[in-house]
């Protein structure tokens, strides 16, 4: 089993934020947060600050605690959102990032109400998804799941440039 590198993707991160002049970052996206931490269950948020949090309910205490790397696991009993929301007020944090990509008008909404007028969200597109698309040392020597393709869809070989879109060529 390959070793991920989460303190360097911490760091990546970090420097982003800091760059952004922001105290912390709601990660809500699945696969963001599976990026940053590990888990790959279906319910899971993460606090990602100096020192990062993992939120999930009960339902997956066991495997929060064998996949979450680099994070503090949090079991919480309330909805997730609303307890990260008291973490940030507990924290003192002031300028607060979320996927802006990844969360609806009515989650914002609820989100900015559970974290009150001292916290300013800040609406942060595609960063994580900037970072993930850079492979480190370790993810480049993972095994691709069976069915992947690595070369030029099908049925492009020899045509030239691939099709993107639209209805199949005739001939």
């Amino acid at each position: 089993m390959c070793r991920m590198d989460w303190q360097g993707r911490h760091g990546k991160l970090r420097a982003e934020l800091e760059r952004r002049k922001v105290d912390a970052m709601i990660v809500t996206h699945l696969p963001n947060v599976r990026y940053l931490c590990g888990f790959t269950g279906s319910a899971g948020i993460v606090l990602f600050s100096r020192k990062p949090v993992f939120f999930t309910d009960g339902r997956y205490t066991e495997q929060a605690s064998r996949q979450v790397q680099g994070a503090r696991v949090s079991i919480v009993k309330a909805a997730g959102p609303q307890a990260v929301a008291a973490a940030c007020r507990k924290l003192g944090l002031k300028r607060v990032a979320v996927e802006s990509e990844h969360l609806s008008m009515a989650e914002y909404a609820a989100l900015q109400q559970w974290l009150g007028k001292g916290v300013r969200i800040v609406p942060l597109a595609g960063v994580l998804e900037t970072l993930r698309a850079r492979k480190d040392e370790a993810e480049i020597g993972l095994p691709r799941p069976a069915g992947t393709r690595v070369g030029p869809p099908a049925g492009t070989e020899g045509r030239g440039a691939a099709r993107t879109a639209g209805p199949p060529a005739r001939r």
